[in-house]
Formats: structure tokens, C-alpha cells, sequence
């Protein structure tokens, strides 16, 4: 047979993707499909899998009239049961097999807004739901345009398409180098170690209680207090989207318009609801505005040599208005030493290493002198 027609094809290539990131064709949650529910039940005899759901779905699909090529040749009750039987020994076969050992891969597109959809391994896909697979291997066959349009936007910034700036949580970047480290966690842990919302009366009629089911959302007696933040010179978002995953309401600044509209483009792909402002921080109302933490990544050293004292008034409104502040010293434009002096003289206290770069750019956190927590 001729192979000609296979030039200029390219292979599938392979990333890895949390299945609950992925979706049905139609844009459904793939949990909410009859399988997972049969999954759930753990119909195991003969008896049992006619009692199932999946079992009537099946049924119900012949009675409509649907062609058997359509349901792996499915015809009478009996061909419904070897299906769900080798389901069932497909689902323990790759109960301990999150790569896929022996097993082909499930096969996704990626559509215009970044989502992923499954093509074809729907089964695959929701036994991995059902083990709690964090990750698995997908062969993409295929990007829309406008994807790949903002990849090639995104990655033509920096050293020719092969880095990123800041992480993004997208399983297509995954395999490019970033060039700032991430330093999510090591703010997480600070996050962790203060009670913000701490309850001081501890009087027999209110005892002092608070409780957190991650570090960013506190519960105090009949309420929930969710933490405010603001990321300043926000970039793409990923610490403001990754703040508010855990809980938090993030507030993001930019300046840059295309960074702006590339973040607001993320908050669609990731169905997440960060308030960016597309404007200075020196003439953004926001920065009067109370807040639990205020992240300052890589962009206090641009401010100061952008106007030295307007950062510095910049900084005494962070001080008054918010309680904690996490920023970075930057090598010979903001030195350790200069950083921690300006900090103190600005009203920080407790400013405290937090994250050590390897390139030098040190990570503090610090707590208002006016906070009260």
C-alpha cells in the first residue's frame, strides 16, 4: 500500500494532563456521565450489572434505534454485559497504571478557549476520575488556531519561543522552563503560619476559635472570611489565579495592556473570576483599598527606578491599608539590605526571609506596623 499520503502528518504529541481538567466533547463534566456512576456502584455480578444504570443506558440506547457499530457492536442483554465486564477488568487493570502501561492513551484536542475535550478514550478518562489519578498522559491530535495562536504569543516573548516568564498552569506550557522560579508554596507556607483572622476574645460566652480549611480561607463561628489579595505588576495572573484557587479574592495591577489582556484571556481558560486593572499602581484607587497580603513579585526594583519617591508613598499606603506584605530583592538594583531598610522605614515590622532565589532574588514577608492581627 502506497504511505505517501502519511508525509506531512505529524505524530500526536503527548502532555499531561489532572483528568478532572478534561471534558467531554460537548463541554460536560465527564463525572457527570452514566459510567462514573456505574463505577460508583460497584456492580459486580450478573445480577447487579442488569440493576445498573449503565446497563438501562445501554438498553435504552437500542430501543432508540442506534446502530450496534455505534456501541461496540452491542445487539442483545448479553453482548451489554460483556461490555460492562470489560469495563469493570479494564478499570482494575489500570487501577495501579496512571501511565498507561500496555493501554492506549486517551486522545484530546484543545479548543479555541484552552479547554481540553476528550476525542476518543471517554472510559479511559473516567476510570482515571474514579482512581484519583492526579495525572495521565493525553496525545493531543489537535489545536485550535486561536490556541495556538496565544502560545506562539505567550512564548515569543522570551529567548525565542522556548521559555515562559512565570509559570502557567496549563498542561500545553508544562514542558517550557521558566525563567522567574515559582514561589507559590514558599508564600503558601507563610500564609499557613499566621492566623489573620484570629478571634481575641476568649471569654466563656465567645471562645476564641478559628479554623482553616486551606491557609487562605478561614472559618470563624457562623461566617467565612475569604483573604483579599492584591498582586501587584500581576503579568499573566498565575499568583492571583493561584491564590484564588485556594480560596483567597484576588485583586491583580498591570500595566502593561498585553500582559493585562493576556490575563483576563487566562481567567477564561481557567474559568477563575481575578479582578484585573489594566493601569499603573501609582495611579490605581485599588491601592487604598484594605487587604489581608499584598504580592509584589519582581517589579519593586522597576518602581523605584521608575520614581523612587512615589514608591515609597506607594509602599506607606500598602503599610497603613493592608496587613502583610511579601516582595523580593533584586541583585544591585534592589539589594537584601537596602530592601529591608526601606521596609522598616516605610512601617513594615517582622520582615522575615521567607524564600532564598537562586538568582539572588530573595523572598520577604513582612507585617504592617498598623495591622492589628
Amino acid at each position: 500500500m502506497d504511505n505517501n499520503w502519511l508525509e506531512g502528518i505529524e505524530e500526536p504529541d503527548i502532555i499531561y494532563v489532572n483528568p478532572r481538567d478534561v471534558k467531554l466533547i460537548n463541554g460536560a463534566d465527564p463525572k457527570n456521565y452514566e459510567f462514573y456512576r456505574f463505577l460508583l456502584s460497584e456492580a459486580k455480578t450478573k445480577t447487579q450489572l442488569k440493576k445498573s444504570g449503565y446497563f438501562k443506558y445501554y438498553k435504552n440506547q437500542l430501543k432508540a434505534g442506534v446502530h450496534p457499530l455505534r456501541m461496540n457492536n452491542i445487539r442483545t442483554d448479553d453482548d451489554i454485559i460483556t461490555r460492562l465486564k470489560y469495563l469493570l477488568e479494564c478499570s482494575n487493570k489500570l487501577k495501579d497504571n496512571p501511565n498507561f502501561d500496555n493501554f492506549e492513551m486517551i486522545e484530546v484536542y484543545i479548543d479555541q478557549t484552552g479547554k481540553i475535550r476528550v476525542f476518543e478514550g471517554c472510559h479511559r478518562l473516567i476510570i482515571s476520575l474514579y482512581h484519583g489519578f492526579t495525572k495521565i498522559p493525553a496525545k493531543v491530535i489537535h489545536r485550535h488556531p486561536q490556541w495556538e495562536e496565544m502560545k506562539e504569543l505567550i512564548l515569543s516573548e522570551y529567548a525565542g519561543g522556548e521559555l515562559i516568564y512565570n509559570p502557567i498552569e496549563h498542561p500545553d506550557f508544562r514542558k517550557y522552563p521558566i525563567i522567574r522560579q515559582n514561589r507559590s508554596g514558599a508564600i503558601m507556607d507563610f500564609l499557613s503560619s499566621i492566623n489573620i483572622y484570629e478571634n481575641k476574645d476568649t471569654s466563656s460566652e465567645t471562645p476564641e476559635y478559628t479554623y482553616r480549611w486551606n491557609p487562605v480561607h478561614y472559618f470563624q463561628r457562623n461566617h467565612a472570611e475569604r483573604l483579599r489579595g492584591l498582586d501587584i505588576g500581576c503579568h499573566f495572573g498565575y499568583y492571583s489565579r493561584f491564590f484564588e484557587y485556594s480560596g483567597a479574592e484576588m485583586t491583580g495591577v498591570e500595566a502593561n495592556y498585553q500582559y493585562w489582556q493576556k490575563a483576563q484571556y487566562f481567567n477564561r481558560v481557567f474559568g477563575t473570576s481575578v479582578n484585573y486593572i489594566n493601569q499603573s499602581i501609582f495611579e490605581c484607587s485599588v491601592i487604598k483599598d484594605k487587604f489581608d497580603f499584598v504580592i509584589g513579585l519582581s517589579i519593586f526594583y522597576h518602581l523605584f527606578s521608575m520614581s523612587e519617591n512615589k514608591t515609597l508613598d506607594l509602599l506607606k499606603q500598602i503599610s497603613k491599608n493592608s496587613k502583610y506584605l511579601i516582595i523580593d530583592s533584586f541583585p544591585d538594583r534592589l539589594s537584601d539590605e537596602k530592601l529591608q531598610n526601606i521596609l522598616v522605614e516605610t512601617g513594615f515590622t517582622n520582615i522575615t526571609k521567607i524564600y532564598s532565589g537562586k538568582d539572588g532574588r530573595n523572598l520577604y514577608a513582612c507585617k504592617s506596623s498598623e495591622s492589628r492581627s
